[in-house]
């Protein structure tokens, strides 16, 4: 088994609160966390309130996604009461129009949601939405091992069913913006049938799936497929050729596909881990404090998945050597609360430990950003000059700055920029600068991005804050007041440059943000790197 020292007084300090730790029975506070907790508002039909294969009322894929988030200790409170079986989109919608009241008053921790379904989407921080199938169902009878299809009624339908999605999702947008909603798709409940019977009705749930996507994706909202995922084990997931509803394990297959869906998404947090190599054999990691520390019982420092130390509550830091040096260690921490969970970690981090000329770049050995050079080298987010250097203490130009930007957020351009004076730039620049112009991170001015000049620390600001709003898909909500000489720029720009101090992005100095300095090579690869780690991990 490998073996690390860490520093002996971090671990001396677990003991100290471990034996002052109360043992409790009952949960009466929250459980500690480094994340927010979600209201989950479950609406749609049947699938969305769980009608299983024998038409009883059973676990239906919310039910596996709430669980999923009460387990992650991210759920706050959860109702599928707000699915009706049979429903269409013009009931949903009608429900959402009316505030209907859920229909049943069970859940997880019910009492934190309002009852009727508007006032419950407001109050929602996750919501899933199933409907659609039983707009087109009523236009296709079976009859035996053949489906009877009414195509001229269907189509009228699926035109319904894209209003329908229209009026729904604009009404939620209107009392809440910030909700991460997920349209969960359908599945071809006819697979049992003969081949030739069994791909006409997995043609229409095709068409009906795209319908909805195409409406989904207008609304900042996530379409989830599950058709795949079903019709790996039809025998086990729909188990009852008589019945178009899944089993049990069919729903948690339907779960895991909206799992992965929400996974980035409800797992972002503002709070922050670091992971310092400060010689060829040690790293210094240190992380912010959970909330609800009062429950919070230690934190737990993994490396390469291995458990290498716990430390108290108070503790947020620890030194690990005897590392080899220029091999890569990936460090991530947890924290375990007085009820016997282990939360799971905040970002992971790579780290390589390396000796003087085994970093990427020939001069950043004994450079003060060294670390996040070479991460950020690593990442594949920054290159170097010919001759091997990186040259951090240069300007970086816009141009540079929008490759590093495109490159970290993996963006693609789908047209071309409108600006006059990047014509006789090679193409991938070309494209790197459409791509960043094309999501709104870049504007330029008078026609022109003028990529070869340089940077300024406010320009960087804005558009580290603007690659937020794209990838969070919300504006930067700050309160102005840390900085001394930003007040002669506009309201954006003020907002950009106290996002990036509140999120440990950038610093100032003495008060002052130095908006109008250009910034050097080696705080833009710092900058790019906090920022991918705070908000894309």
């Amino acid at each position: 088994m490998r073996k690390w020292l860490v520093s002996l007084a971090a671990v001396l300090s677990l003991t100290i609160a471990s034996n002052s730790a109360v043992a409790e029975t009952e949960r009466e506070t929250e459980t500690a966390t480094w994340y927010e907790k979600f209201n989950y508002v479950a609406i749609g039909d049947s699938l969305a309130f769980g009608i299983n294969e024998q038409n009883n009322i059973g676990n239906g894929y919310t039910h596996f996604v709430a669980h999923y988030l009460a387990d992650n200790n991210v759920l706050n409170s959860y109702s599928n009461g707000y699915a009706v079986p049979g429903y269409t989109t013009a009931d949903v919608y009608n429900a959402i129009e009316n505030n209907t009241a859920r229909l049943i008053n069970e859940g997880i921790n019910i009492a934190e949601l309002p009852a009727g379904t508007l006032d419950a989407i407001e109050a929602a921080d996750v919501i899933t939405i199933t409907a659609g199938a039983n707009d087109l169902l009523k236009h296709v009878q079976r009859n035996n091992n053949e489906l009877t299809i009414d195509f001229a009624a269907l189509l009228a339908e699926q035109q319904k069913v894209k209003t329908n999605y229209e009026n729904m999702l604009t009404e939620i947008r209107e009392v809440n913006a910030r909700a991460f909603i997920y349209v969960v798709g359908y599945y071809n409940a006819f697979a049992h049938l003969p081949p030739a019977t069994a791909a006409q009705a997995g043609q229409l749930l095709g068409a009906l799936n795209n319908t909805i996507a195409s409406v989904v994706e207008q609304h900042d909202a996530t379409f989830v497929e599950t058709a795949d995922a079903i019709a790996q084990n039809v025998a086990a997931y729909l188990p009852n050729p008589l019945n178009i509803h899944p089993s049990e394990a069919g729903y948690e297959a339907m779960a895991g596909e909206v799992i992965a869906e929400l996974e980035n998404d409800v797992y972002y947090t503002p709070y922050r881990m670091f992971a310092t190599a400060t010689s060829p054999t040690t790293v210094d990691v240190r992380w912010s404090a959970a909330d609800y520390e009062d429950t919070l019982q230690s934190y737990n420092v993994y490396v390469d998945e291995e458990l290498v130390a716990q430390v108290g509550r108070d503790e947020t830091e620890i030194t690990i050597e005897e590392l080899d040096p220029a091999t890569m260690y990936e460090f991530h921490v947890t924290l375990t609360d007085t009820f016997g969970n282990e939360i799971r970690p905040l970002s992971t981090w790579e780290v390589t430990p390396s000796e003087e000329g085994n970093y990427p770049f020939t001069d950043i050995a004994t450079h003060a950003d060294r670390t996040y050079i070479d991460r950020a080298a690593n990442m594949g987010f920054v290159s170097g000059y010919e001759d091997g250097t990186y040259r951090p203490s240069l300007q970086v130009t816009r141009a540079q700055i929008v490759k590093l930007l495109t490159n970290a957020l993996g963006l693609e351009h789908t047209e071309e920029a409108p600006f006059t004076d990047i014509g006789s730039y090679a193409d991938e620049t070309k494209h790197q600068i459409a791509a960043a112009y094309e999501v709104g991170i870049i504007q330029g001015t008078d026609g022109k991005f003028r990529p070869n000049e340089p940077v300024t620390r406010a320009q960087l600001a804005l558009m580290i804050a603007r690659a937020y709003t794209y990838i969070r898909g919300e504006e930067i909500d700050v309160t102005v007041s840390s900085f001394t000489d930003i007040s002669s720029y506009n309201e954006e720009a003020q907002k950009a440059m106290q996002f990036l101090y509140n999120q440990e992005i950038a610093t100032g100095w003495e008060g002052k943000f130095m908006p109008g300095n250009p910034t050097m090579r080696s705080h833009a690869a710092k900058m790019i790197v906090n920022f991918t780690d705070s908000f894309m991990r």
